[in-house]
Protein backbone atom coordinates (compact mmCIF):
# COMPACT_ATOMS: atom_id res chain seq x y z
CA UNK A 1 0.00 0.00 0.00
CA UNK A 2 1.12 3.44 -1.11
CA UNK A 3 1.80 6.03 1.74
CA UNK A 4 2.08 8.93 -0.97
CA UNK A 5 -1.25 10.38 -1.55
CA UNK A 6 -2.56 10.67 -4.77
CA UNK A 7 -2.77 14.07 -7.20
CA UNK A 8 -6.41 14.83 -7.44
CA UNK A 9 -5.95 18.07 -9.21
CA UNK A 10 -3.19 19.50 -11.21
CA UNK A 11 -2.52 22.51 -13.75
CA UNK A 12 0.14 22.53 -16.31
CA UNK A 13 1.42 25.73 -17.18
CA UNK A 14 2.38 26.97 -20.56
CA UNK A 15 6.32 26.31 -21.36
CA UNK A 16 8.72 28.53 -19.91
CA UNK A 17 10.29 30.71 -23.30
CA UNK A 18 14.05 30.28 -23.27
CA UNK A 19 15.88 33.31 -21.49
CA UNK A 20 14.71 34.46 -18.05
CA UNK A 21 11.59 35.06 -17.03
CA UNK A 22 9.33 36.93 -14.06
CA UNK A 23 6.57 35.11 -12.59
CA UNK A 24 3.27 37.91 -12.21
CA UNK A 25 1.98 37.91 -8.86
CA UNK A 26 -1.78 36.49 -8.74
CA UNK A 27 -4.14 35.62 -6.53
CA UNK A 28 -3.79 32.03 -7.19
CA UNK A 29 -0.78 29.98 -8.60
CA UNK A 30 -2.70 28.30 -11.62
CA UNK A 31 -3.12 32.39 -13.37
CA UNK A 32 0.70 33.05 -13.06
CA UNK A 33 2.13 33.36 -16.68
CA UNK A 34 5.85 33.60 -17.13
CA UNK A 35 7.19 36.89 -19.51
CA UNK A 36 10.54 37.38 -20.66
CA UNK A 37 12.27 39.62 -18.26
CA UNK A 38 13.36 42.26 -20.56
CA UNK A 39 10.00 43.26 -21.74
CA UNK A 40 8.33 43.41 -18.52
CA UNK A 41 11.20 44.43 -15.23
CA UNK A 42 11.03 48.52 -14.61
CA UNK A 43 12.66 47.83 -11.38
CA UNK A 44 14.06 45.39 -9.32
CA UNK A 45 13.10 44.09 -6.16
CA UNK A 46 14.83 43.41 -3.33
CA UNK A 47 13.20 39.52 -1.83
CA UNK A 48 12.32 42.06 1.36
CA UNK A 49 10.51 44.66 -1.28
CA UNK A 50 8.97 41.62 -3.13
CA UNK A 51 8.00 39.87 0.01
CA UNK A 52 6.15 43.00 1.23
CA UNK A 53 4.40 43.47 -2.39
CA UNK A 54 3.62 39.95 -1.91
CA UNK A 55 2.25 39.87 1.71
CA UNK A 56 0.42 43.17 0.69
CA UNK A 57 -1.31 41.25 -1.65
CA UNK A 58 -2.45 38.05 0.76
CA UNK A 59 -3.84 40.13 3.36
CA UNK A 60 -6.02 41.79 0.99
CA UNK A 61 -7.26 38.92 -0.26
CA UNK A 62 -7.79 37.81 3.58
CA UNK A 63 -9.77 40.56 4.16
CA UNK A 64 -11.96 40.08 1.15
CA UNK A 65 -12.84 37.06 2.30
CA UNK A 66 -13.47 37.79 5.68
CA UNK A 67 -10.62 35.70 7.57
CA UNK A 68 -8.00 37.05 10.00
CA UNK A 69 -4.50 37.86 8.45
CA UNK A 70 -3.27 36.02 11.66
CA UNK A 71 -4.92 32.73 10.39
CA UNK A 72 -1.80 32.48 8.28
CA UNK A 73 1.67 32.26 9.12
CA UNK A 74 4.09 34.35 6.66
CA UNK A 75 7.20 32.02 5.82
CA UNK A 76 9.70 32.36 3.81
CA UNK A 77 12.20 29.48 2.44
CA UNK A 78 16.15 30.54 1.15
CA UNK A 79 18.95 29.32 0.74
CA UNK A 80 21.80 30.70 3.34
CA UNK A 81 25.46 31.65 2.62
CA UNK A 82 27.76 32.37 5.90
CA UNK A 83 31.36 32.83 6.57
CA UNK A 84 32.92 33.95 9.44
CA UNK A 85 34.90 37.37 7.59
CA UNK A 86 34.82 38.67 3.92
CA UNK A 87 37.69 36.35 3.23
CA UNK A 88 36.10 33.08 4.16
CA UNK A 89 32.87 34.29 2.41
CA UNK A 90 34.42 34.68 -0.72
CA UNK A 91 36.38 30.82 -0.56
CA UNK A 92 32.37 29.81 0.19
CA UNK A 93 31.03 31.74 -2.41
CA UNK A 94 33.53 29.63 -4.61
CA UNK A 95 33.51 32.44 -7.77
CA UNK A 96 30.05 33.26 -7.36
CA UNK A 97 28.70 36.69 -7.86
CA UNK A 98 27.15 37.69 -3.96
CA UNK A 99 25.00 40.64 -6.11
CA UNK A 100 23.21 38.51 -8.06
CA UNK A 101 22.76 35.57 -5.73
CA UNK A 102 21.67 38.11 -3.26
CA UNK A 103 18.76 39.19 -5.92
CA UNK A 104 17.71 35.92 -6.35
CA UNK A 105 17.09 36.22 -2.45
CA UNK A 106 19.81 34.13 -1.15
CA UNK A 107 21.06 34.95 2.30
CA UNK A 108 24.30 35.83 2.20
CA UNK A 109 27.36 37.32 4.04
CA UNK A 110 29.08 37.34 7.89
CA UNK A 111 27.09 36.32 10.43
CA UNK A 112 26.18 39.80 11.61
CA UNK A 113 25.58 40.57 7.99
CA UNK A 114 23.01 37.12 7.58
CA UNK A 115 21.44 38.89 10.59
CA UNK A 116 20.65 42.35 9.00
CA UNK A 117 19.04 40.60 6.41
CA UNK A 118 16.59 38.37 8.40
CA UNK A 119 16.31 41.47 10.18
CA UNK A 120 14.92 43.33 7.01
CA UNK A 121 12.84 40.31 6.19
CA UNK A 122 11.01 40.17 9.68
CA UNK A 123 10.40 44.08 9.18
CA UNK A 124 8.32 43.46 6.17
CA UNK A 125 6.36 40.48 7.88
CA UNK A 126 7.82 37.23 7.60
CA UNK A 127 7.35 35.54 10.63
CA UNK A 128 9.45 32.53 9.76
CA UNK A 129 12.25 31.68 7.71
CA UNK A 130 13.57 28.58 6.53
CA UNK A 131 16.87 28.24 5.77
CA UNK A 132 17.96 25.84 3.39
CA UNK A 133 21.74 25.00 3.85
CA UNK A 134 22.94 23.62 0.74
CA UNK A 135 27.22 22.72 1.20
CA UNK A 136 26.27 19.71 2.78
CA UNK A 137 29.95 18.89 3.29
CA UNK A 138 30.48 22.28 5.14
CA UNK A 139 29.79 21.37 9.03
CA UNK A 140 32.68 24.18 9.96
CA UNK A 141 30.08 26.84 8.54
CA UNK A 142 26.74 25.11 9.63
CA UNK A 143 28.23 25.33 12.52
CA UNK A 144 29.25 29.09 12.62
CA UNK A 145 25.22 29.75 11.40
CA UNK A 146 24.42 27.96 14.35
CA UNK A 147 26.39 29.33 16.54
CA UNK A 148 26.60 32.61 16.03
CA UNK A 149 22.94 33.03 14.93
CA UNK A 150 21.15 30.53 16.72
CA UNK A 151 23.40 30.54 19.99
CA UNK A 152 23.89 26.83 20.20
CA UNK A 153 27.29 26.20 21.62
CA UNK A 154 30.24 25.02 19.79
Amino acid sequence: MSRIAPVRAASCVAPIPQGRVVPEPAAHPEQRRPKPLESTVTAVNTPAELFHTLNTRLDELLDSAGRSRADVIRSLMTRVIVGRDAEQLRERLDGRDATVLREQGVVIGTPSAVEDQLGQLAEVGVERVMLQWMELDDLAGLELLAERLLGVPA
